[in-house]
């Protein structure tokens, strides 16, 4: 009975689009401020796509081809957190189009030349830069009236709670900037005191 409901999961993923979507783990304010080797607000200036193996992009598992990615040339406007200068910083995300050949990687955003974003970012053993959390880790900065608002949209794939990993609604996430560089210090004097 056992093998039969495994036949059955496998036959079911295997036949359910929706099945294959990204599950992330829900992730708070708090726990991307503190998975982040660095925050920072900038506006993308380039985009390039790129092949696993070239271009500083590590070479794709031996199991499979090569994997696509796309990188984003970031101008830095201000850094929140992190030992990098303001400038140009490259992050390369999972996807994208090069060579007449292009992979799309569900739950990975898509950067827009132009758009200034709040970025929260990790460096990985291979020295590539990505974002903490695929869409959770990537604010678009919107300016109003008044003050201008770090935010984004709820995301197409699945959450699951930390605690319970029981499915979670994405509400998305709005911060003043102001507001997110008070929690961004704070969190980072918390972390300095602590340890």
């Amino acid at each position: 009975m056992r093998h039969a409901r495994s036949i059955l999961a496998l036959l079911c993923l295997w036949l359910c689009p929706a099945a294959w979507a990204v599950t992330l783990q829900e992730m708070s304010l708090e726990e991307l401020i503190a998975s982040s080797t660095y925050i920072v607000r900038g506006r993308v200036e380039g985009v390039a796509g790129l092949e696993s193996g070239a271009g500083g992009v590590p070479a794709a598992p031996s199991s499979g081809g090569p994997v696509l990615y796309t990188e984003y040339s970031v101008r830095v406007s201000e850094v929140l957190q992190g030992e990098t200068a303001p400038g140009l910083l490259r992050v390369a995300l999972p996807g994208g189009r090069t060579g007449g050949r292009q992979q799309v990687f569900s739950g990975v955003p898509v950067l827009l030349p132009g758009k200034e974003y709040v970025l929260f970012l990790w460096r990985g053993r291979s020295g590539r830069i990505q974002l903490v959390g695929m869409t959770q880790g990537l604010l678009e900065v919107r300016r109003g009236a008044g003050v201008a608002m770090a935010e984004r949209q709820p995301g197409d794939g699945m959450l699951l709670n930390r605690k319970t990993g029981l499915p979670v609604h994405d509400l998305g996430m709005r911060v003043s900037l102001p507001g997110l560089r008070s929690r961004v210090a704070s969190s980072t004097q918390r972390r300095g005191t602590s340890q």
